[in-house]
């Protein structure tokens, strides 16, 4: 069972009180469970999940109620602990919600039903109305009763849940779920509140509307830890994470020509760290208008995983289409870059990777946004908790409410990873420009947090006399402690239509100040400004979603399912100046160690390195080793290790660069030599069709016949797997992978049936049997055949569900009956030897190996390995052409265990 409470920020989640006129007496909570001192927050728990329906529970404990006097009536405000939504018909009773993302299967068709719930019923209300939404420009609106909502005897709601359509966020295909646990009688004036409601969202037939084409079904460990934080019953759908994944870009630059030279500094950067890069000069042959970016965009997020684009330019529309670099796109009612990153699906909000945008007027603009940038990447100060420091700017109007509540419940939050080390200005407690310059200066912030009113130029009258404009910005003497901006008003973005450098420009160009702002470009409403807000903290500092990017993308999601077509305006309108692969500093920068062997042969070794931190391991870490010609990344596992892969394969030796860098840790730097396999073992393999090689449109099988010897004289450690080429050319994941020790001159044979799903794209294929090692990226030999899969064939064939292979015996004729080794071994061949051998070990676990080479006399002539091995046969070779002929011993330390062997050298 999972448990997930729905707590999002403690404290009343104030929704009426901000507006101004009206009087209220202090929230008072009503307890269901008989303890009427303890407030708690609704609790929902995940019970069941199936590719036929998932079942989950929602516990109430209570509920806040607030008297309020509007227009001489007295009527109540219902609010859940810590939650913000409500229903939304204007002038009826607003009644709070329950909202999550439900992970759904990839094209069938769902709908909702309640199987369970215990109510209870309370008489004496007069439920407040939901008022016309306001941006944070408006002035308050006309109070707002519908009359015939309130004459009414039917219970409202109606229903205790609803679930939307299909919606498809990055990689999962999700529906919005919304609970009403509390619902309302307007003639009798009775509550009834669901203590505990039982609902299953089921799943049947198929529904195309926004199908998962192609669905990915590994993660690595960044996108999971945000499908994690934002999906309720994310780890039921059985998708697995990796410390590898796809190959091929995954930062897209956008960018005219003028602007590469300062720019390329960022992308090398980037490209060093483990984010493939690429540049798009825009215009170009091809690539011209808006649609263009987009169709790029989805090309390379559909082949490779894209996560990152950075445009680079200006979009100053006003100014007519010379005065715009890279244009942005205009949606419904706003300039927007979050169009471009909204990629599949109708009526898409959900931002399907993270998008970021420079604007300059001169180079030497940009060069100073690269350099700050790159100074922050690099060489923060170290000598303070600058970073750790989070100050909170909050506009005075309705002090203590409205914008001050907002940062009050950000401060209060009962963080689950770390709690910022906060500093408040709030405009209503006598706080002025010169308290946030003064904090900034003296202290230094990591993250800089507005909520309040905006403007063009300024945080609009924000305190008593007090405008933060572009003059104060250029006070700022922030150097080395830049800081990320989360600025939560109207109009300080608005680079479409301000001729001139808006507010979010000033802090980006200024010297110091800022190296990322996020703001709106148009006026944003006032109750999504708050949940956009909050939730950004909550991704950071409660779930660990330390890139920026993502931790937006995260907070945008309770933006839109809470706050429907409101949310939708808010969603288009916010954009991040800055790159938005930015990896928020949150306390003092720490160096990380490497450890690696500084030759690698790939056609006998793993590539690993192990990263560590005041000697601890450190997990999830991104690594890459990239040169001209080679190119790998990959994340560590729990003991420190990332294990490479060449998605960039080298054809000849190489010295690759070796880049890692962690959360709260400076990037650290090495090299080594890459030596490519060249195929070092004699094996023959043949991977052959029996059947048909044309697959339907809606999905089909491959009937296949596998075999393969071992030609040499001695067992050959490796591993076999099947997978194929895409039209595209991205390969897809292995289908089978199994690593064994193949026996000398025994033949395996298998016949094992490919199924093609009918959601994988048409087009021809190569399939793929491949044996070497993995997932070092090494292949010993491999074997192809191509299929097809049509686009239509007229037919109505039933519907191939997922791409799987079977047939395959774990323990087949001609291999180890063991797939890992049963004991340690220490081995070598041959022996006696001139001027090389080749000693193989054998670890039936993981862990820290040492192999030694010494003289008679006990001396250290050699050390062959010294690092973490995975479990397995390994091999090494001892080059000896430099030593005198006699006896020599291999010493292996694997842990507690201690082999030795002796060995002859002849000359």
């Amino acid at each position: 069972m999972t448990l997930r409470s729905s707590l999002r920020f403690a404290g009343l989640v104030f929704l009426v009180l901000a507006l101004a006129g009206m009087a209220a007496a202090a929230p008072r909570w009503v307890s269901l469970n008989g303890n009427p001192a303890e407030a708690a927050a609704p609790v929902v728990q995940v019970l069941d999940h199936s590719a036929a329906r998932t079942t989950l529970q929602v516990t109430l404990d209570g509920f806040w109620v607030e008297d309020v006097v509007e227009a001489g009536e007295t009527f109540q405000v219902i609010q859940l602990e810590g939650l913000s939504g409500t229903t939304m018909a204007v002038g009826a009773p607003m009644l709070p919600t329950i909202n999550e993302l439900v992970g759904i299967p990839v094209r069938s068709d769902l709908r909702v039903r309640v199987t369970g719930v215990q109510e209870a019923t309370l008489p004496g209300y007069r439920v407040y109305p939901f008022q016309t939404p306001t941006t944070d420009l408006e002035a308050d609106l006309p109070f707002v009763l519908d009359a015939a909502a309130y004459g009414s005897g039917e219970i409202y709601p109606r229903d205790l849940a609803a679930v939307s359509q299909p919606q498809i966020w990055r990689h999962l295909r999700l529906a919005e779920l919304h609970l009403y646990p509390v619902r309302y009688n307007p003639s009798s004036g009775e509550l009834t509140l669901a203590r505990t409601l039982t609902v299953e969202v089921e799943y049947f037939g198929t529904n195309s509307h926004n199908a998962l084409d192609n669905p990915v079904t590994r993660f690595n460990p960044r996108e999971a830890a945000m499908y994690r934080a934002a999906v309720v019953n994310y780890d039921r759908l059985g998708f697995r994470e990796t410390d590898t994944d796809e190959p091929g870009t995954k930062y897209l630059f956008i960018m005219k020509q003028e602007a590469l030279a300062a720019a390329q500094p960022l992308i090398d950067y980037r490209h060093a760290q483990g984010y493939q890069t690429e540049v798009k000069i825009f215009p170009s042959t091809g690539f011209t208008t808006e649609a263009d970016i987009k169709n790029y965009i989805t090309q390379l997020f559909q082949a490779s995983g894209l996560e990152y684009v950075l445009i680079v330019g200006d979009a100053y529309h006003a100014g007519g289409p010379t005065a715009v670099d890279v244009p942005m796109h205009w949606w419904s009612n706003t300039y927007s870059d979050s169009w471009y990153v909204s990629l599949q699906g109708d009526n898409d909000y959900y931002a399907d990777l993270a998008i970021g945008r420079i604007v300059y007027d001169t180079i030497g603009e940009l060069e100073r946004q690269i350099t700050k940038t790159l100074a922050y990447l690099t060489t923060p100060d170290v000598t303070s908790n600058w970073a750790e420091k989070s100050l909170l700017v909050a506009h005075m109007e309705q002090y203590p409410l409205k914008y001050t509540q907002c940062k009050e419940q950000i401060r209060t939050f009962n963080y689950a990873l770390q709690t910022p080390i906060f500093g408040t200005a709030y405009g209503g407690a006598g706080a002025t420009n010169q308290t946030v310059i003064n904090n900034i200066n003296n202290q230094g912030t990591g993250l800089l947090n507005y909520r309040g009113h905006g403007s063009q130029t300024a945080w609009t009258g924000w305190a008593p006399g007090n405008s933060f404009t572009a003059t104060e910005v250029n006070q700022l003497t922030n150097v080395n402690k830049y800081f990320v901006h989360f600025d939560v008003c109207c109009d300080n973005m608005d680079i479409p239509g301000y001729n001139g450098n808006c507010l979010a420009e000033t802090f980006m160009k200024a010297t110091n100040a800022a190296i990322a702002v996020n703001g709106a470009i148009i006026p944003s409403y006032t109750i999504p400004n708050h949940d956009y807000d909050k939730e950004f903290y909550k991704g950071l500092y409660n779930n660990g979603l330390w890139n920026i990017g993502y931790a937006s993308n995260y907070a945008n999601l309770t933006v839109v399912n809470v706050h429907g077509t409101i949310g939708q305006s808010n969603y288009r309108t916010y954009l991040w100046l800055g790159d938005a692969a930015i990896d928020l500093w949150t306390n003092i920068p720490q160096n990380l160690t490497l450890a690696y062997e500084s030759t690698i042969n790939l056609a006998t070794q793993d590539f690993t390195v192990t990263v560590t931190q005041a000697g601890q391991p450190v997990q999830n870490a991104l690594v890459c080793a990239q040169s001209a010609t080679a190119y790998a990344r990959a994340f560590t596992n729990a003991s420190g290790v990332a294990y490479l892969v060449f998605s960039e394969y080298p054809q000849a030796q190489t010295t690759v660069t070796i880049t890692a860098t962690a959360h709260n840790c400076l990037a650290a730097t090495g090299t080594a030599t890459v030596i490519p396999a060249a195929a070092p073992y004699d094996i023959t393999l043949n991977v052959d069709p029996t059947g048909s090689t044309t697959i339907p449109a809606a999905g089909g099988s491959l009937a296949i016949a596998i075999s393969f010897v071992n030609n040499e004289a001695y067992p050959i450690p490796a591993s076999a797997w099947t997978d194929w080429i895409y039209p595209n050319g991205t390969i897809h994941a292995p289908f089978i992978n199994r690593s064994f020790v193949l026996v000398p001159g025994a033949t395996v044979s298998r016949n094992v049936t490919q199924t093609v799903a009918g959601s994988e794209p048409s087009g021809t294929y190569t399939y793929r049997g491949c044996i070497g090692t993995y997932p070092a990226g090494s292949i010993f030999v491999s074997d192809t055949f191509p299929f097809t899969k049509l686009a239509s064939d007229g037919t109505n064939q039933p519907w191939v569900g997922q791409s799987t292979l079977s047939g395959w015996d774990d323990d087949p004729a001609g291999l180890e009956a063991a797939v890992l080794p049963q004991a340690y071994s220490l081995s070598q061949r041959p022996n006696p030897f001139n001027p090389e051998t080749v000693i193989a070990f054998a670890l039936p676990q993981a862990g820290r190996v040492r192999l030694a080479i010494y003289d008679t006399m006990g001396r250290e002539v050699a050390v062959l390995v010294d690092g973490f091995r995975a479990a397995g046969v390994h091999e090494v070779t001892f080059q000896a052409g430099h030593l005198p002929s006699g006896v020599y011993l291999s010493d292996l330390q694997a842990g507690n265990v201690h082999l030795t062997s002796k060995m002859v050298l002849l000359k």
